[in-house]
């Protein structure tokens, strides 16, 4: 799973004791990921919690092409 704009990471944080669920966090602000590319990632899910209304339309139109290329949906 990949917390796209993760933040200080609560997310993960909150699911910590879940061994089943791995959390990869990736953040623009580079103390904040753990990650520094997040297209070379595998992942099933992709979390994005408030980041989207900091895109603008063009943007957010080639990060939605980014996850479709990756399979995350169709």
């Amino acid at each position: 799973m990949l917390d796209f704009g993760c933040g200080y990471g609560y997310f993960k944080k909150k699911l910590l004791n879940n061994k089943k669920i791995k959390v990869i966090n990736f953040d623009i602000v580079k103390e904040l990921t753990e990650i520094e590319n997040w297209k070379k990632e595998k992942f099933d899910y992709f979390i994005a919690t408030q980041v989207f209304v900091c895109f603008k339309k063009k943007k957010l139109n080639k990060l939605l092409l980014d996850l479709k290329k990756n399979k995350i949906f169709e």
